[in-house]
């Protein structure tokens, strides 16, 4: 397997979650209510899985291993391009957040913010998973030897069995905050 491999597997996991926000989507349409469950699991589905997890490999092991390789000038700009690509969606999902909470304490208007948000994500990520596929994981493999491309993969599967490590000792830590606040 090679470590591009992983990454596209991946890419179709978050395109079933985006699917599934075009369905919440159409329920908000047709019901003017929300359901702050599922956007709270959505939340948690893109910050853990698809920003630490998915976004935490490209940026923290396959764009910096690039880093150390002489690219092309035109294969620089894409790398640019993804980081920035990342960090709207960062911005996207925390303002779904914030929204939910408005919507959460009774914030009529948050309803109007989240089906914005919710529509930018189910624009961006298609357009941004194909990027990927097609203008970026094949042509820059290309730039690591068979052994760095294993390398690679060794990394990013012990990336992922960590990391669910941190997600729970985060949450137990959360846990621990919120019941000395309750002290307070």
């Amino acid at each position: 397997m090679k470590p591009i491999s992983l990454l596209m597997q991946e890419h179709r996991i978050i395109e079933k979650v985006i699917a599934l926000f075009k369905k919440e989507l159409q329920y908000i349409e047709k019901t003017n209510k929300i359901h702050p469950a599922f956007i709270e699991i959505s939340v948690d589905f893109m910050q853990t899985y698809t920003d630490k997890c998915h976004h935490g490999k490209e940026e923290g092991i396959f764009f910096k291993a690039l880093q150390k390789k002489k690219i092309a000038d035109v294969h620089k700009g894409v790398v640019v391009q993804l980081i920035k690509e990342h960090k709207f969606a960062r911005l996207k999902v925390k303002q779904l957040v914030e929204a939910n909470e408005r919507y959460f304490n009774k914030d009529r208007q948050a309803i109007r913010d989240i089906i914005d948000i919710l529509n930018a994500l189910v624009k961006f990520y298609p357009m941004h998973i194909d990027k990927e596929d097609k203008q970026f994981f094949f042509p820059f493999i290309n730039y690591f030897t068979e052994e760095e491309q294993n390398n690679m993969l060794n990394e990013f599967l012990n990336y992922d069995r960590l990391l669910i490590h941190e997600k729970y000792f985060d949450i137990v830590n959360k846990m621990n905050k919120l019941l000395q606040k309750s002290f307070v």
